[in-house]
Protein backbone atom coordinates (compact mmCIF):
# COMPACT_ATOMS: atom_id res chain seq x y z
CA UNK A 1 0.00 0.00 0.00
CA UNK A 2 1.65 3.27 -1.03
CA UNK A 3 1.95 6.40 1.63
CA UNK A 4 -1.35 8.28 -0.14
CA UNK A 5 -3.29 5.00 -0.08
CA UNK A 6 -2.32 4.71 3.72
CA UNK A 7 -3.04 7.95 4.08
CA UNK A 8 -6.53 7.83 2.87
CA UNK A 9 -7.56 4.31 4.28
CA UNK A 10 -6.73 5.21 8.11
CA UNK A 11 -8.71 8.77 7.28
CA UNK A 12 -11.74 7.08 6.01
CA UNK A 13 -11.79 4.68 9.16
CA UNK A 14 -10.93 7.49 11.50
CA UNK A 15 -14.13 9.03 10.05
CA UNK A 16 -16.14 6.36 10.75
CA UNK A 17 -14.79 5.14 13.96
CA UNK A 18 -15.15 9.08 15.33
CA UNK A 19 -17.76 10.33 13.44
CA UNK A 20 -19.96 11.70 16.52
CA UNK A 21 -16.56 13.22 17.23
CA UNK A 22 -15.74 14.79 14.34
CA UNK A 23 -19.20 16.50 14.19
CA UNK A 24 -18.82 17.86 18.08
CA UNK A 25 -15.89 19.16 16.79
CA UNK A 26 -17.10 20.89 13.85
CA UNK A 27 -19.92 22.32 15.98
CA UNK A 28 -17.36 23.87 18.19
CA UNK A 29 -15.77 26.10 15.70
CA UNK A 30 -18.72 26.85 14.38
CA UNK A 31 -20.02 28.03 17.71
CA UNK A 32 -16.82 30.00 17.77
CA UNK A 33 -17.21 32.24 14.69
CA UNK A 34 -20.90 32.97 15.23
CA UNK A 35 -20.27 33.85 18.74
CA UNK A 36 -17.28 36.34 17.77
CA UNK A 37 -18.56 37.17 14.21
CA UNK A 38 -15.67 39.40 11.76
CA UNK A 39 -17.90 42.19 11.66
CA UNK A 40 -18.00 42.29 15.98
CA UNK A 41 -14.17 41.57 16.37
CA UNK A 42 -13.51 45.35 16.66
CA UNK A 43 -16.05 46.26 19.18
CA UNK A 44 -15.14 43.29 21.71
CA UNK A 45 -14.33 45.15 25.09
CA UNK A 46 -11.42 44.11 27.22
CA UNK A 47 -13.38 41.84 29.40
CA UNK A 48 -14.48 39.78 26.12
CA UNK A 49 -11.55 39.29 25.30
CA UNK A 50 -8.83 38.86 27.40
CA UNK A 51 -7.38 35.35 29.43
CA UNK A 52 -6.77 35.22 32.90
CA UNK A 53 -10.26 36.58 34.66
CA UNK A 54 -11.82 33.06 35.03
CA UNK A 55 -14.21 34.15 32.58
CA UNK A 56 -14.61 30.78 30.23
CA UNK A 57 -16.81 33.15 27.63
CA UNK A 58 -13.79 35.43 26.82
CA UNK A 59 -12.52 35.28 23.13
CA UNK A 60 -8.86 34.09 24.52
CA UNK A 61 -10.37 31.59 26.58
CA UNK A 62 -12.57 30.11 24.01
CA UNK A 63 -9.71 30.17 21.58
CA UNK A 64 -7.03 28.23 23.35
CA UNK A 65 -8.94 26.33 26.10
CA UNK A 66 -12.73 25.40 24.67
CA UNK A 67 -11.40 24.51 21.45
CA UNK A 68 -8.13 23.21 22.05
CA UNK A 69 -9.47 19.94 20.70
CA UNK A 70 -9.80 21.70 17.89
CA UNK A 71 -6.04 21.87 18.19
CA UNK A 72 -3.73 23.05 20.23
CA UNK A 73 -2.23 26.65 21.08
CA UNK A 74 -0.93 25.69 24.64
CA UNK A 75 2.10 25.69 25.60
CA UNK A 76 3.31 29.51 24.64
CA UNK A 77 2.85 32.62 27.00
CA UNK A 78 -0.23 34.46 27.78
CA UNK A 79 1.52 37.31 25.95
CA UNK A 80 0.94 36.32 22.90
CA UNK A 81 -2.98 37.42 23.03
CA UNK A 82 -0.99 41.24 23.12
CA UNK A 83 -3.44 41.70 26.33
CA UNK A 84 -4.10 39.67 29.63
CA UNK A 85 -4.80 39.81 33.26
CA UNK A 86 -2.73 38.41 35.34
CA UNK A 87 -3.98 36.46 37.82
CA UNK A 88 -1.79 36.91 40.86
CA UNK A 89 -3.01 40.79 41.15
CA UNK A 90 -5.73 40.85 38.69
CA UNK A 91 -3.91 43.75 36.38
CA UNK A 92 -3.94 44.14 32.88
CA UNK A 93 -0.99 43.12 31.42
CA UNK A 94 0.16 44.31 27.74
CA UNK A 95 3.45 43.79 25.19
CA UNK A 96 4.85 46.78 24.62
CA UNK A 97 5.90 46.24 20.74
CA UNK A 98 2.34 47.04 20.35
CA UNK A 99 2.20 50.37 22.06
CA UNK A 100 2.90 52.24 24.86
CA UNK A 101 -0.49 52.04 26.82
CA UNK A 102 -3.32 49.50 27.22
CA UNK A 103 -5.82 51.27 25.10
CA UNK A 104 -3.51 51.36 22.47
CA UNK A 105 -2.52 47.98 22.36
CA UNK A 106 -6.28 46.54 22.75
CA UNK A 107 -7.06 48.77 19.87
CA UNK A 108 -3.90 47.35 17.77
CA UNK A 109 -4.30 43.86 18.71
CA UNK A 110 -8.04 44.20 17.39
CA UNK A 111 -7.36 46.01 14.27
CA UNK A 112 -4.70 42.86 13.47
CA UNK A 113 -7.35 39.96 14.43
CA UNK A 114 -10.04 41.68 11.83
CA UNK A 115 -7.19 42.59 9.60
CA UNK A 116 -6.16 38.94 9.63
CA UNK A 117 -9.17 37.99 8.80
CA UNK A 118 -9.99 39.98 6.21
CA UNK A 119 -6.46 38.91 4.15
CA UNK A 120 -7.68 35.58 4.71
CA UNK A 121 -11.32 36.04 3.29
CA UNK A 122 -9.44 38.04 0.00
CA UNK A 123 -6.79 35.51 -0.18
CA UNK A 124 -4.17 38.14 0.38
CA UNK A 125 -0.96 35.95 1.74
CA UNK A 126 1.19 38.96 1.82
CA UNK A 127 -0.46 40.67 4.04
CA UNK A 128 -1.23 37.27 6.18
CA UNK A 129 2.39 36.28 6.28
CA UNK A 130 3.52 40.19 7.68
CA UNK A 131 0.20 40.01 10.09
CA UNK A 132 1.88 40.64 13.50
CA UNK A 133 -0.14 38.25 15.58
CA UNK A 134 1.68 35.23 17.22
CA UNK A 135 2.00 32.68 14.54
CA UNK A 136 0.48 29.99 16.70
CA UNK A 137 -2.30 32.54 17.54
CA UNK A 138 -2.70 34.12 13.86
CA UNK A 139 -2.89 30.24 12.37
CA UNK A 140 -5.57 29.26 14.58
CA UNK A 141 -8.00 31.94 13.82
CA UNK A 142 -7.40 31.48 10.57
CA UNK A 143 -8.53 27.59 10.78
CA UNK A 144 -11.42 28.27 12.83
CA UNK A 145 -13.05 31.08 10.40
CA UNK A 146 -11.17 29.69 6.65
CA UNK A 147 -11.15 25.57 7.93
CA UNK A 148 -11.15 25.18 3.83
CA UNK A 149 -8.00 26.93 3.53
CA UNK A 150 -5.86 25.91 6.58
CA UNK A 151 -5.56 22.72 9.12
CA UNK A 152 -5.91 22.41 12.48
CA UNK A 153 -2.31 22.63 13.24
CA UNK A 154 -0.11 25.25 14.38
CA UNK A 155 3.61 23.86 15.77
CA UNK A 156 6.20 24.92 13.08
CA UNK A 157 8.25 22.16 14.77
CA UNK A 158 5.37 19.30 14.29
CA UNK A 159 4.03 20.93 10.65
CA UNK A 160 7.88 20.50 9.53
CA UNK A 161 7.78 16.94 10.43
CA UNK A 162 4.50 15.67 8.90
CA UNK A 163 5.57 17.88 5.45
CA UNK A 164 9.04 15.64 5.57
CA UNK A 165 6.75 12.49 6.43
CA UNK A 166 4.57 13.61 3.26
CA UNK A 167 7.55 14.12 0.78
CA UNK A 168 6.86 18.10 0.33
CA UNK A 169 9.62 19.70 -0.73
CA UNK A 170 10.12 23.17 0.94
CA UNK A 171 13.37 25.17 1.79
CA UNK A 172 12.97 24.67 5.30
CA UNK A 173 13.82 27.66 7.31
CA UNK A 174 12.23 29.76 10.15
CA UNK A 175 9.26 31.68 9.93
CA UNK A 176 7.91 29.03 7.06
CA UNK A 177 4.70 28.09 9.56
CA UNK A 178 2.10 30.13 6.52
CA UNK A 179 4.16 27.93 4.10
CA UNK A 180 3.85 24.72 5.78
CA UNK A 181 0.28 25.37 6.21
CA UNK A 182 -0.44 25.46 2.56
CA UNK A 183 1.41 23.33 1.42
CA UNK A 184 0.12 20.59 3.53
CA UNK A 185 -3.02 21.92 3.16
CA UNK A 186 -2.72 21.49 -0.51
CA UNK A 187 -1.70 17.95 0.09
CA UNK A 188 -5.16 17.23 1.18
CA UNK A 189 -7.43 19.54 -1.27
CA UNK A 190 -5.44 16.88 -3.61
CA UNK A 191 -6.07 13.84 -1.90
CA UNK A 192 -9.49 14.50 -1.62
CA UNK A 193 -10.29 15.48 -5.14
CA UNK A 194 -7.81 12.84 -6.97
CA UNK A 195 -9.42 10.13 -4.82
CA UNK A 196 -13.07 11.17 -4.61
CA UNK A 197 -12.98 11.05 -1.18
CA UNK A 198 -15.31 12.68 1.37
CA UNK A 199 -12.79 12.74 4.52
CA UNK A 200 -12.94 15.86 6.76
CA UNK A 201 -9.46 17.99 7.91
CA UNK A 202 -9.74 16.58 11.09
CA UNK A 203 -9.99 12.90 9.76
CA UNK A 204 -6.76 13.86 7.10
CA UNK A 205 -4.85 15.34 10.35
CA UNK A 206 -5.15 12.63 12.81
CA UNK A 207 -3.95 9.94 9.97
CA UNK A 208 -1.22 12.00 9.15
CA UNK A 209 -0.32 12.27 13.01
CA UNK A 210 -1.14 8.51 13.51
CA UNK A 211 0.97 7.25 10.35
CA UNK A 212 3.91 9.15 10.81
CA UNK A 213 4.14 8.10 14.47
CA UNK A 214 4.60 4.83 12.55
CA UNK A 215 6.29 5.15 10.17
CA UNK A 216 8.60 7.94 11.30
CA UNK A 217 10.21 7.70 14.79
CA UNK A 218 12.91 9.30 14.46
CA UNK A 219 11.52 12.34 13.11
CA UNK A 220 12.60 15.09 15.52
CA UNK A 221 9.26 15.98 16.98
CA UNK A 222 9.69 18.32 19.58
CA UNK A 223 7.48 17.14 22.64
CA UNK A 224 6.08 18.83 25.84
CA UNK A 225 6.80 16.17 27.49
CA UNK A 226 10.81 16.53 26.89
CA UNK A 227 12.93 17.70 29.37
CA UNK A 228 13.03 20.84 30.28
CA UNK A 229 12.90 22.44 33.39
CA UNK A 230 15.69 19.38 35.20
CA UNK A 231 18.35 21.33 32.94
CA UNK A 232 20.91 22.35 35.21
CA UNK A 233 24.42 24.75 34.69
CA UNK A 234 27.93 23.86 34.38
CA UNK A 235 30.60 25.77 36.56
CA UNK A 236 33.31 24.45 33.74
CA UNK A 237 33.12 23.41 30.15
CA UNK A 238 32.88 19.06 30.02
CA UNK A 239 35.91 18.05 28.66
CA UNK A 240 35.50 15.57 26.11
CA UNK A 241 37.54 12.46 26.43
CA UNK A 242 37.74 12.05 22.56
CA UNK A 243 37.67 14.74 19.80
CA UNK A 244 35.64 14.23 16.50
CA UNK A 245 38.08 16.25 14.11
CA UNK A 246 36.13 18.27 11.66
CA UNK A 247 36.13 16.06 8.11
CA UNK A 248 33.47 16.19 5.23
CA UNK A 249 30.90 13.51 5.71
CA UNK A 250 31.21 10.31 3.07
CA UNK A 251 28.78 9.55 0.54
CA UNK A 252 25.53 11.86 -0.21
CA UNK A 253 23.68 13.44 2.65
CA UNK A 254 20.39 13.67 3.19
CA UNK A 255 20.83 17.50 3.62
CA UNK A 256 16.93 18.49 4.35
CA UNK A 257 17.13 15.88 6.83
CA UNK A 258 19.94 16.53 8.48
CA UNK A 259 19.42 20.05 8.93
CA UNK A 260 15.64 20.02 9.41
CA UNK A 261 16.99 17.60 12.60
CA UNK A 262 19.53 20.41 13.62
CA UNK A 263 17.21 23.08 13.72
CA UNK A 264 14.86 21.18 16.18
CA UNK A 265 17.65 20.24 18.34
CA UNK A 266 19.06 24.30 18.07
CA UNK A 267 14.89 25.14 19.06
CA UNK A 268 14.40 22.92 21.97
CA UNK A 269 17.62 24.23 23.31
CA UNK A 270 16.60 27.64 22.83
CA UNK A 271 13.58 26.90 24.46
CA UNK A 272 15.53 25.13 27.80
CA UNK A 273 17.32 28.49 28.26
CA UNK A 274 14.25 30.72 28.04
CA UNK A 275 12.69 28.38 30.80
CA UNK A 276 15.42 28.58 32.59
CA UNK A 277 16.58 31.98 32.57
CA UNK A 278 12.92 32.72 33.93
CA UNK A 279 13.27 30.52 36.79
CA UNK A 280 16.27 32.65 37.80
CA UNK A 281 14.90 35.75 37.17
CA UNK A 282 11.88 35.06 39.05
CA UNK A 283 14.15 33.42 42.11
CA UNK A 284 15.91 37.02 41.89
CA UNK A 285 12.38 38.76 42.59
CA UNK A 286 11.10 39.72 39.11
CA UNK A 287 7.76 39.39 38.58
CA UNK A 288 7.32 40.98 35.42
CA UNK A 289 9.14 37.77 33.29
CA UNK A 290 7.58 37.82 30.66
CA UNK A 291 8.00 41.14 29.50
CA UNK A 292 12.49 41.14 30.18
CA UNK A 293 12.56 38.08 27.98
CA UNK A 294 12.88 38.48 24.29
CA UNK A 295 13.40 34.77 22.23
CA UNK A 296 14.08 37.07 19.10
CA UNK A 297 15.32 34.50 16.81
CA UNK A 298 11.49 33.47 16.91
CA UNK A 299 11.23 36.07 14.69
CA UNK A 300 14.28 37.04 13.21
CA UNK A 301 17.51 35.61 13.19
CA UNK A 302 20.10 37.72 12.14
CA UNK A 303 21.02 39.74 15.17
CA UNK A 304 23.80 37.36 15.56
CA UNK A 305 21.81 36.28 19.22
CA UNK A 306 18.76 33.92 20.25
CA UNK A 307 17.64 36.06 23.78
CA UNK A 308 17.73 39.40 24.97
CA UNK A 309 16.66 39.46 28.83
CA UNK A 310 16.25 42.87 30.69
CA UNK A 311 18.28 42.07 34.23
CA UNK A 312 16.39 43.24 36.93
CA UNK A 313 19.16 45.94 37.60
CA UNK A 314 17.71 47.39 33.93
CA UNK A 315 20.76 45.73 32.28
CA UNK A 316 20.91 43.75 29.22
CA UNK A 317 21.97 39.87 28.40
CA UNK A 318 22.16 39.20 24.44
CA UNK A 319 22.89 34.90 24.65
CA UNK A 320 23.69 33.08 22.09
CA UNK A 321 22.40 28.85 22.36
CA UNK A 322 24.46 26.17 20.56
CA UNK A 323 22.96 22.75 21.25
CA UNK A 324 24.00 19.18 20.87
CA UNK A 325 22.94 15.86 21.71
CA UNK A 326 26.66 14.45 22.96
CA UNK A 327 27.84 15.42 26.68
CA UNK A 328 30.83 17.54 25.91
CA UNK A 329 32.99 19.18 23.45
CA UNK A 330 33.78 16.45 21.57
CA UNK A 331 31.97 17.58 18.20
CA UNK A 332 32.79 21.65 18.78
CA UNK A 333 30.57 23.34 17.76
CA UNK A 334 29.88 26.53 14.68
CA UNK A 335 29.81 30.12 15.21
CA UNK A 336 28.74 32.11 12.26
CA UNK A 337 30.74 35.74 11.42
CA UNK A 338 27.76 37.27 12.98
CA UNK A 339 27.49 35.96 15.89
CA UNK A 340 31.48 36.28 16.38
CA UNK A 341 31.28 39.97 15.24
CA UNK A 342 28.51 40.77 17.49
CA UNK A 343 29.99 39.20 21.04
CA UNK A 344 33.06 41.44 19.87
CA UNK A 345 30.59 44.76 19.64
CA UNK A 346 28.18 43.85 22.80
CA UNK A 347 31.40 42.53 24.94
CA UNK A 348 30.49 41.91 28.45
CA UNK A 349 26.26 41.73 27.84
CA UNK A 350 27.33 38.85 25.11
CA UNK A 351 26.85 35.18 26.18
CA UNK A 352 27.52 31.87 24.99
CA UNK A 353 25.05 29.08 26.24
CA UNK A 354 26.15 25.44 25.65
CA UNK A 355 23.14 23.11 26.50
CA UNK A 356 24.45 19.60 26.41
CA UNK A 357 22.77 16.46 26.16
CA UNK A 358 19.60 18.39 25.53
CA UNK A 359 17.39 14.97 25.32
CA UNK A 360 18.15 13.86 28.49
CA UNK A 361 19.22 15.99 31.51
CA UNK A 362 20.29 18.80 29.59
CA UNK A 363 23.05 20.86 31.28
CA UNK A 364 24.25 23.86 30.23
CA UNK A 365 27.41 26.05 30.36
CA UNK A 366 27.61 29.94 30.14
CA UNK A 367 30.86 31.49 28.66
CA UNK A 368 30.71 35.20 28.36
CA UNK A 369 31.40 37.15 25.29
CA UNK A 370 34.02 35.09 23.15
CA UNK A 371 36.61 34.46 26.31
CA UNK A 372 36.65 30.51 25.66
CA UNK A 373 40.12 30.31 26.96
CA UNK A 374 43.47 28.68 25.73
CA UNK A 375 41.77 25.21 25.66
CA UNK A 376 39.52 26.00 22.39
CA UNK A 377 40.90 26.13 19.16
CA UNK A 378 39.23 27.93 16.05
CA UNK A 379 39.30 26.18 12.64
CA UNK A 380 37.64 27.82 9.40
CA UNK A 381 35.71 25.13 7.48
CA UNK A 382 34.20 28.05 5.00
CA UNK A 383 34.92 30.41 2.74
CA UNK A 384 32.90 33.28 0.88
CA UNK A 385 33.71 34.06 -2.45
CA UNK A 386 32.85 37.09 -4.41
CA UNK A 387 34.20 38.73 -7.62
CA UNK A 388 37.05 41.19 -6.97
CA UNK A 389 36.03 44.15 -8.67
CA UNK A 390 38.40 47.25 -9.72
CA UNK A 391 38.44 50.14 -7.85
CA UNK A 392 38.03 53.87 -9.81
Amino acid sequence: MSKVDAIAANAKKWQKDKAEEWAESEALRKSFVETFPLEQIKELSIDEYIIGKNNHNSFCYKLEYETNRLGSMQGGRAPKFGVYCRKADGKFIFARRWGANLTDVFVAVKDEIYDLLIASRDKNDEAIRANRLAPTFKHKLLFLYYPDQYINLFSENYLKCYSFFLDIELNITKGTLFLLQREINNFYQELIEDNGLDISIYAFTRSIIDLSKLHNRKAPILSKDLPELGATFLDSPPIPTQMNRYSRSKGKRDWQKHNLRLQEIGKLGEDIVVRKEAIRLKKIGCTDVDQRIDHVSEREDHLGYDIKITEHDGTTKYIEVKTTTSSDFRNGFYITANELAKSIELGDQYWFYFVFRVFNAPKIWRCRSCNFGNHFCKQTVNYHINYKTKEV
